[in-house]
């Protein structure tokens, strides 16, 4: 899992941690949150499944419309014009095509959201914000200062992370950062997604090709 190191808080260089942890518990930080966005991408792939049956039968009705539309009016006009005609119709149905995989993707991308949202208030939350803690601990060291959300002041406290701030605008997680602000590791819930994003929709994309 890529995670991000910034130097300083308003430093310009930053460094992309990547490749696997030498600690085989900081491979398995957020295998809970991975795992369940996993299920979930699965049952949203089989609905497109059902639902890309119908959006190729709209596609093939319209193009049939368009076609036949396109040869009536092409009877009367030169073979160069026929063919034009009959390219364009095969432009918009793919464009029709496209457009309703994209939209759905974008609704699948806000769904998982959502469930990120809904695990950030599950009893489990906390034993996963625990092993950001010692993830933390062993990219930056023991002595851990954090942004957080408010709700997660008292756990990140318990945990013997001072927190610079509860102020935190994010679904969960936190950041993470060195006593003297040197390095900084951002845990938030969005920015893990983001850094899968890239992923996620060429899966339900790649689902869609087969």
């Amino acid at each position: 899992m890529d995670n991000r190191i910034r130097i300083g808080r308003d430093s310009p260089t930053q460094h992309l941690i990547r490749g696997r942890t030498p600690f085989v518990a900081a491979e398995a930080l957020l295998r809970e949150v991975e795992e369940r966005t996993q299920r979930e991408l699965e049952l949203l792939v089989n609905d497109f499944e059902a639902k890309k049956k119908e959006i190729l039968a709209q596609r093939e009705e319209e193009i049939n419309r368009i076609r036949s539309e396109a040869y009536k009016e092409a009877e009367q006009q030169s073979q160069k014009e026929k063919t034009r005609l009959l390219g364009a119709a095969r432009l918009h149905a793919k464009r029709i095509l496209f457009d309703a995989t994209e939209k759905f993707v974008q609704k699948n991308l806000l769904r998982m959201q959502d469930l990120l949202a809904e695990y950030a208030s599950s009893e489990s939350y906390s034993e996963l914000l625990k092993d950001m803690i010692r993830y933390a601990r062993r990219r930056l060291g023991d002595e851990l200062v954090a942004e957080c959300r408010k709700q997660d002041e008292t756990l990140l406290e318990s945990e013997g992370v001072e927190v610079s701030s509860s102020d935190l605008k994010c679904i969960g997680g936190a950041v993470f950062a060195t006593k003297d602000g040197a390095l900084e590791l951002d845990l938030r819930f969005e920015e893990l997604f983001r850094i899968h994003e890239e992923e996620l929709r060429a899966a339900i994309l790649s689902r869609q090709e087969q």
